[in-house]
């Protein structure tokens, strides 16, 4: 056994026995009940003992893409210590560095899994030449420290050329989505034999250097490999999104990838001086941490569009991706030729990715300016149309405005490329959820995924639609497709949670969407569907506790909205009618949800007036319309002739499969 060994398979530490690849404590050979949390942060200590851990550091890699406050992390540190049985006054286990973080402060002995494979070594193998001239020099944004090693440099003339360089952020932008001519790459033979794995992480590349790059550039680099890579539909690779909170170089990418449960990551860095640019990549086995291929990549920044061609045929090669015709085109489709449209559509996707009403606006501002220095830039136009599809679906926005603009983005861009998948995964939402044209929707999101296998947003849309329609067996395995491809990802856990509402199992439904609210106890829209989930089952008391806690995080109409609801269901009626008075006066400015105020005059046992409600979101093109068809909370006028002519006017009806439902909303 050797301290901290390259190893990753079992750590032992005073009579514990960490076993990674089964999930389990041991203390004296005895089994230790831990829950996943606290199972992830002390393999965090683990992984680095005696190391001061920053308490960013620890939320950020044991809650990935989660909000949480400190007192959560001081809540988890808490329970650590009584599993490992550390008692108050003391620090044999977890030390605290007051206003800093936390420190694991035992001897730690990691021992090889022994499943594990033998590590390959390292070849060199021939370096490669540029394949084709290259345009003259693009203006640097910012120089970087120099690497004299691979690129000698006389002293002199480097002072000189310092004097000719403006700082900008152009190269930064660039090396987001490109990358260099191969002067020299190292690969490890036996990775051409051994088996990769059919999942795999990109991590954003770090910039190294005296550039300050921001988030948004970081992701650049992984973006453009991730679209590729997700082109195969035998392999699952984690979108964007899942991977946009690791950025920092100091983070392991092997517990980076268990977070992500893939079997391989790809980690990289780009180092820039003058016109020079040098690419570090790794491919890493997750379980046992060992690289199954390596490449140093030294080139001019000139041409960088056709270079990312390179890296992405590398990459494959190393993956051992078996690519059809279509596939080998899809690596080397370029969608602008246009730098500054790129840099425009890397920060509008960055935007897009916080899902915030400000977020949103952001995002439209600049895939609008990419458009205007690229008007043939269809990822652009289809980036455009999510924008406004997200804004109006999160009642930021008017549909009869949003969704006319992202109808005109969607087809512009499917005007220049209509092999987008994107683009026909909107025309789809809006067929659903404005148009009503079920069938036109079903067609779109079919060819969605026929051109893009690996699009999670579509399989969780697809999904969706497949639970409006009253399809639910055929709607959860959708969403546990989306779910292979990207597990963390709050919006698809949700969304199953949803359908299983839909479906009235309950229970099952009350069990996803914890599990959803256990990665981030503050995500809103599962704290939504868990209080009408609480409020199916009777449960009066939990449907308020949940609706109190989602106005908490946010204060926005569609939180008073549910606060009504949930004071309705518990029969409060004084409060509920309190917020409704607040809601009108606010609809004068706002958007509201006509389709969400009749919960609450359902549970205030006022029909007509929900009826009404329902007429009124219908006429509005409230997205929330599709659901009629199948929503629990609506069961009590299925009876209703007013009801069954409104399902008409949907082109939902005239009959449903649900028989009316005995819970809190009976109306007898």
């Amino acid at each position: 056994m050797s301290k901290m060994s390259q190893s990753r398979g079992i750590y032992e530490f005073a009579g514990f026995r960490l076993e990674v690849q089964e999930r389990r404590l041991l203390r004296n050979g005895a089994a230790v009940s831990i829950t996943p949390k606290i199972f992830d942060m002390l393999l965090l200590f683990l992984e680095h003992p005696n190391r001061l851990l920053g308490k960013d550091e620890i939320m950020s890699t044991v809650w990935p893409d989660t909000h949480i406050d400190e007192a959560t992390l001081t809540r988890t540190v808490s329970e650590l210590r009584k599993t490992l049985g550390q008692t108050a006054g003391e620090a044999n286990f977890v030390q605290t560095v007051p206003k800093r973080g936390y420190r694991f402060i035992a001897r730690v002995d990691t021992m090889p899994d022994p499943a594990a494979e033998s590590a390959v070594a390292l070849e060199p193998v021939a370096r490669l030449q540029p394949s084709s001239q290259l345009p003259p020099a693009v203006q640097l944004n910012s120089i970087a420290q120099p690497y004299e090693a691979a690129i000698p440099v006389n002293p002199q003339a480097w002072s000189a050329h310092l004097r000719h360089f403006r700082p900008v952020a152009l190269l930064s932008i660039l090396l987001a989505g490109t990358l260099v001519v191969f002067a020299g790459v190292w690969a490890f033979e036996a990775s051409r034999t051994a088996q990769v794995g059919r999942s795999v992480a990109v991590l954003p590349f770090k910039h190294l250097g005296s550039s300050e790059a921001d988030q948004f550039l970081e992701l650049g680099i992984a973006d453009t490999l991730i679209t590729r890579l997700s082109s195969v539909p035998a392999l699952n690779v984690r979108p964007a999104s899942a991977v946009r909170k690791y950025s920092d170089p100091d983070q392991d990418p092997a517990a980076i990838g268990r977070v992500l449960k893939v079997d391989t990551v790809l980690d990289g860095s780009v180092q820039t001086m003058l016109d020079r640019v040098r690419v570090t990549l790794r491919l890493i086995r997750v379980g046992d941490a060992k690289p199954l291929w390596a490449a140093t990549l030294d080139g001019d920044s000139h041409d960088l569009f056709s270079l990312q061609d390179s890296i992405s045929q590398e990459v494959a090669q190393a993956l051992k991706l078996q690519l059809s015709a279509n596939q080998k085109d899809v690596f080397v489709k370029r969608s602008t030729g246009d730098r500054g449209a790129y840099g425009d559509y890397l920060k509008g996707r960055f935007f897009l990715g916080k899902r915030s009403q400000d977020g949103y606006e952001k995002a439209i501002e600049y895939f609008e300016e990419a458009t205007r220095s690229d008007p043939s830039y269809a990822l652009a136009y289809a980036g455009l149309a999510d924008a406004y599809l997200l804004l109006q679906g999160d009642a930021f926005e008017n549909p009869q405005e949003a969704t006319p603009k992202a109808r005109a983005a969607a087809e512009k861009a499917l005007q220049i490329d209509p092999s987008l998948g994107a683009a026909h995964n909107s025309l789809a939402a809006i067929a659903e959820d404005y148009d009503r044209d079920y069938p036109a929707a079903e067609k779109e999101f079919k060819l969605a995924l026929k051109l893009d296998p690996g699009f999670a947003t579509a399989h969780e849309w697809y999904g969706d639609y497949l639970g409006l329609m009253g399809r639910f067996d055929q709607a959860v395995a959708e969403e546990d497709r989306a779910l292979e491809i990207d597990p963390l990802s709050l919006t698809i856990n949700e969304k199953k949670g949803k359908v299983l509402f839909w479906a009235r199992r309950y229970d099952q439904a009350i069990v996803q969407l914890q599990k959803t609210l256990e990665m981030d106890p503050s995500f809103s829209p599962a704290l939504i569907w868990l209080a009408r989930a609480y409020a199916m089952r009777g449960n009066a008391g939990e449907s308020l506790a949940e609706s109190q806690k989602q106005n908490q995080t946010e204060h926005g109409v569609a939180n008073l909205e549910t606060l009504a609801m949930g004071y309705a269901a518990a029969g409060h009626k004084d409060a509920a009618m309190a917020i409704l008075r607040q809601l009108q006066a606010r609809e004068q400015q706002e958007y509201v949800s006509s389709f969400n105020l009749s919960y609450v005059y359902l549970f205030l046992k006022e029909k007509d007036k929900a009826l009404e409600e329902l007429n009124e979101a219908l006429d509005k093109h409230d997205m929330n319309v599709s659901s009629l068809k199948v929503d629990p909370l609506l069961d009590p006028l299925r009876g209703d002739p007013r009801f069954q002519a409104l399902l008409k006017r949907a082109n939902l009806g005239p009959k449903e499969p649900f028989a009316r439902s005995v819970h809190l909303l009976s109306l007898r």
